[in-house]
């Protein structure tokens, strides 16, 4: 009897510890996280996109709660300013575009964390500060309606320029999001530049409020063709008999970055550390690329198997040079297309 009291407490012992490690993958911040208890996101995207990373990250490591708040950057923003003046702070990270994430964190509100699985992102998409951490990607190239245009009709950025397509063009409203990434990347192009980007201002494009809906009214056929729309936007659509097609231009398709930051004074810091690293890491990046997100993790393909960025340059809008010349493109953008 005895021996096996002894030979079930070594088994437990020794299932016990296998369990810890395989749920933990040996993270050092485990023990400290389960003492935690829990997390506290901020995100700009969607519960969709969130909820499937927070279902395995529960199952790997079991004792983590997770709270989620969504919303607008802006509005998440100004909860954190609240709460840091009250002294009460409540999120632990925010999730959200990289420019918004920038400018947050140069008001001071961000802490920095250089998470270990940076190690296996392209150099170019990582902020060695450690203030911003890139999880996914949006790829901007050109999106055609089939029933309007033909494949061949539109290769390239500069053949937008073309008088017979002016009035069939849409973008989301350069002021912001991809139609602001689109312009930079433009205007800094040295076979295209300002020059191309005066013919574009000639051709009556039409300016969403947001990519969406530029989306569906390119669905609807009122306009031919979306400037930088989203690879991952019309490949879904066209996967559900859209007659859509996105077009990597031959003059360049470019991605922005989606990404997270530790706010400063995070109540939850291992526990916060511990979901980044998962969602950084490649079992985490492949569940992000399944929600519709474009995973950046080198070696994590799309779901047709090919490289999504292979090919695709960062928006210099995203770049640090581009981020410190923010204000210079904000004024040539008014000049050139809102005088």
């Amino acid at each position: 009897m005895v021996k096996n009291v002894f030979a079930t407490l070594f088994c437990l012992t020794l299932f016990g510890h296998y369990t810890l490690s395989e749920r933990a993958d040996g993270s050092e911040f485990y023990a400290q996280a389960r003492k935690e208890g829990k997390v506290v996101l901020y995100s700009c995207p969607g519960r969709e996109y969130v909820e499937p990373l927070v279902q395995e990250l529960q199952r790997s490591y079991p004792g983590i709660k997770f709270e989620a708040t969504y919303g607008k950057g802006s509005q998440l923003q100004e909860k954190i300013r609240s709460e840091a003046r009250a002294g009460r702070p409540v999120a632990d990270l925010i999730s959200c575009g990289w420019n918004a994430l920038h400018r947050f964190g140069a008001e001071g509100y961000l802490g920095q964390y250089v998470s270990p699985e940076l190690k296996q992102f392209p150099v170019a998409a990582v902020d060695s500060s450690g203030m911003k951490l890139p999880h996914s990607a949006h790829v901007y190239g050109i999106v055609i309606n089939t029933r309007m245009v033909g494949v061949e009709d539109v290769r390239s950025w500069a053949d937008l320029a073309n008088p017979k397509w002016r009035g069939k063009l849409a973008i989301q409203d350069p002021r912001r999001g991809g139609g602001f990434s689109w312009f930079v990347q433009t205007l800094m192009d040295p076979a295209l530049g300002e020059s191309y980007v005066r013919k574009m201002g000639q051709q009556k494009i039409f300016f969403g409020r947001t990519n969406d809906l530029v989306q569906s009214m390119l669905l609807r056929g009122e306009y031919a063709i979306h400037i930088a729309g989203t690879e991952e936007r019309a490949q879904s659509d066209a996967e559900k008999g859209a007659p859509l097609k996105f077009i990597k231009p031959r003059d360049g398709a470019f991605y922005t970055r989606i990404g997270f930051s530790m706010v400063k004074n995070a109540p939850h810091p291992n526990a916060t550390k511990l979901y980044m690293d998962f969602v950084l890491s490649e079992k985490g990046q492949k569940l992000l690329g399944e929600t519709g997100y474009i995973a950046i993790r080198k070696g994590v393909r799309a779901k047709d198997g090919s490289d999504p960025l292979e090919g695709v340059n960062l928006s210099f809008a995203q770049s640090d040079e581009g981020m410190a010349r923010e204000p210079e493109f904000n004024n040539k953008l008014k000049k050139l297309f809102f005088p």
